[in-house]
């Protein structure tokens, strides 16, 4: 049971065992969180902090007593850590209370970590990329966060009493993440970032960079930076403007239709999904290394030639050849005179984008036009990723698979699959990240990166890793997922999500998918013979002794109902159960609010399924008490406000900086130009620029190409 803050029992919880001989960090694991009350839009306070001192727990009412806490630390010559899971929230009520010596941020109100003379708050989130919900139960730890033991609609202040309840529901926050930093404590053994780094990417970083030096690789690694990457911004920034995500989008064709079995009671629907697919393509593809200028009259020749092309390109009377539409609008950097079709390219009179030659190879696939220039052109020949880097794909797909469902070993497991998860992140971080810098008083700035960014990233012995490798594993995810609907066609495919693909099936399509998992084997045999490494890695064996091919496309059942509104709002029934994947509203509540009044629960019966998918549609409207969804406010000072909390109690409230959460309802809105694109009733834009461009444009990132345009030279 959590005790009373008392500075005495505080300071003999703390241990002052430093994290080894050298170390400058006390191995003491400390994690805070506080729970807070917004009055309105402009006014947020805390009402009862929490912390775990190496398991022992603590809590106070009032800021005083928490800053003479770190009042105390601050005492003593090395570095404590204070842990809390999403540092932006809290940060944003304790940035007046302490003196910063340094913040880093991601972005604006985000920070990682910040330093208050010895003391560091560090968050945990970005670790993890888990909720305290999810860490409990992935991790398997001891401890589980509570759920429905605080009502955070009620308001509270700092003289409200807190039940038994409220305040096991606060100490179980912080004992979660007492012991999820006790795991990675145990495995790290320090919190210094070289070896317990930031981020989940830098944890993947980390391992690839033991490895290597475990091969007797890194030097070779080195070299391949220091030949390779990007020296010039024209070079590098051409890179940024290639660079998409996956591919994810649904056949305008299919919006709004709900599916239905057919009328022999056979589900039509089907999903496959790729598995690991970004690792899978790590280990079978080549990848460009050293990007060279090419002329553009010598473009089309070396694509011929297997080489890797990055461009900016200009098409005259672009227009979809048939349903399927592939190029994004957001990433184009001209558009004039076009129809959009949720997000992806209809047609257009003039488009100027940036792409692969993978892209091209797609684009001349779907679409016709009557022209296309080129302007900056930059050429490389592919090479497989060196043998280190694709051996620790493996071993972490292979440690996994043998790991998963064996008791004992959920903690593991759940790290090895945090790092494979993070592989592709780790490829394509930002090396020209702008600083972000906090002022004081609520107030952030951002500066561009120095000049030196690129040349300081090739000569950190740290960086062994190319840009242009992260912008192609999603040029060929995305090549390889729009080549399915090529080949299934307009008539078949309804949805893709990057590593998914939901379709109408019969005898045709399974054969289909049959056929290109054995040509995607043997890409990736051939591959494994050039690194001379055991074929037998690619298919590692679970715990019941399946084997888990890498690469394929996983049959993940069929869908007795599905219906989509459009890219990533769809819901589904598979085996009785209804699911919902609806972006800005969590998958639970979407579903109870579809179930809100209708028979049953989770469970779905024949009455109840036609209102469920009649109410799945445009306009549909969840209310704030059953979305979840809460909007932030970043507020500042305040004069001292009485706030009567729910029990009629007053007490007069200082309030500081902060974030006020809101609930809010969420409604989906077709924009009225997708509606109309749905209803045959296609409307034409006029010219419009991408926003993100347009920014780039400013510090003239992308000069060259806004100078081709301008001068016509297309």
């Amino acid at each position: 049971m959590m005790i009373y803050h008392d500075l005495q029992r505080e300071l003999h919880s703390l241990s002052f065992d430093l994290c080894g001989e050298k170390s400058k960090y006390y191995s003491d694991i400390i994690t805070f969180d506080i729970e807070t009350t917004s009055l309105n839009k402009k006014q947020a306070f805390m009402y009862v902090w929490q912390m775990c001192i190496n398991g022992n727990t603590f809590y106070g009412r009032y800021w005083e007593e928490f800053v003479d806490f770190i009042h105390l630390l601050q005492n003593y010559k090395n570095k404590f850590v204070v842990w809390v899971h999403n540092l932006a929230f809290e940060f944003a009520f304790i940035q007046e209370l302490f003196p910063w010596d340094k913040v880093f941020a991601v972005n604006y109100h985000k920070p990682i970590y910040a330093m208050s003379e010895n003391v560091i708050f560090r968050c945990s989130y970005l670790m993890s990329n888990l909720s305290l919900d999810k860490l409990g139960s992935s991790y398997e730890l001891p401890v589980r966060k509570l759920k429905g033991d605080l009502d955070y609609y009620l308001i509270r202040h700092s003289d409200t009493p807190l039940t038994e309840k409220e305040l096991a529901y606060c100490e179980n926050d912080v004992l979660v993440l007492y012991h999820y930093i006790k795991v990675w404590l145990a495995k790290y053994k320090t919190f210094a970032p070289h070896a317990m780094p930031y981020t989940s990417t830098g944890y993947t970083r980390l391992h690839l960079r033991q490895k290597a030096s475990e091969d007797k690789c890194y030097k070779q690694l080195r070299d391949i930076v220091r030949e390779a990457s990007p020296r010039s911004l024209v070079l590098y920034h051409l890179l940024q403007r290639v660079f998409a995500g996956g591919y994810t989008h649904a056949s305008y064709l299919f919006v709004k239709y709900f599916f239905k079995p057919d009328k022999d009671g056979r589900d039509r629907v089907k999903s496959r999904d790729k598995t690991s697919f970004y690792p899978a393509i790590m280990v079978k593809e080549k990848f460009p290394r050293r990007f060279f200028k090419v002329k553009r009259e010598k473009v089309m020749e070396l694509i011929r030639r297997g080489y890797a092309v990055i461009m900016d390109v200009c098409f005259k009377n672009i227009r979809a050849k048939g349903v399927l539409t592939t190029i994004s609008e957001h990433k184009c950097a001209l558009l004039k005179n076009h129809v959009g079709d949720n997000g992806r390219i209809y047609s257009a009179e003039t488009l100027v984008t940036s792409i692969t030659e993978l892209d091209l190879d797609t684009i001349t696939k779907v679409y016709d036009f009557d022209s296309m220039s080129i302007g900056n052109a930059y050429a490389s020949k592919k090479r497989y990723l060196p043998k280190t880097i694709v051996e620790c794909v493996l071993d972490l797909y292979e440690g996994k698979t043998v790991l998963k469902g064996v008791k004992g070993k959920e903690q593991e497991y759940q790290r090895l699959k945090a790092l494979l998860n993070s592989l592709y992140g780790m490829c394509v971080t930002d090396i020209m990240q702008d600083l972000i810098l906090y002022l004081g008083e609520g107030e952030w700035s951002k500066e561009p990166p120095p000049d030196s960014a690129l040349a300081d990233y090739i000569k950190n012995s740290n960086s062994i890793l190319l840009y242009q490798t992260g912008v192609y594993i999603t040029a060929y995810a995305r090549h390889e997922l729009i080549e399915h609907n090529i080949e299934l066609g307009d008539s078949k495919v309804i949805y893709n999500d990057t590593d998914s693909i939901k379709y109408l099936y019969d005898e045709e399509t399974e054969k289909y998918f049959e056929e290109y998992d054995k040509k995607v084997w043997d890409q990736l045999l051939k591959a494994m013979e050039y690194q001379k490494i055991d074929t037998a890695r690619l298919s590692p064996k679970d715990i019941k002794g399946e084997p888990h091919p890498l690469g394929m496309m996983t049959d993940e059942g069929t869908y007795s109902h599905f219906k989509t509104l459009g890219s990533k709002r769809y819901i589904y029934v598979q085996d009785g159960e209804l699911h919902c994947t609806v972006a800005g509203v969590s998958k639970s509540a979407c579903a109870n609010y579809l179930l809100s009044g209708l028979p049953g629960s989770d469970k779905l019966g024949a009455p109840s399924l036609e209102q469920v998918f009649y109410k799945f549609s445009n306009q549909m409207y969840i209310p704030e008490q059953i979305s979840g969804k809460l909007t932030h406010y970043y507020t500042i000072p305040t004069e001292p406000t009485e706030v009567v909390d729910y029990l009629g109690n007053k007490a007069l409230v200082d309030i500081g900086y902060g974030i006020s959460l809101k609930p809010q309802p969420f409604e989906i809105n077709l924009a009225a130009q997708y509606r109309a694109f749905l209803s045959n009733r296609i409307t034409v834009e006029g010219v419009s620029h991408c926003e993100r461009l347009e920014d780039l444009r400013e510090f003239t990132k992308i000069k060259s190409l806004w100078e081709d345009l301008e001068n016509g030279n297309w």
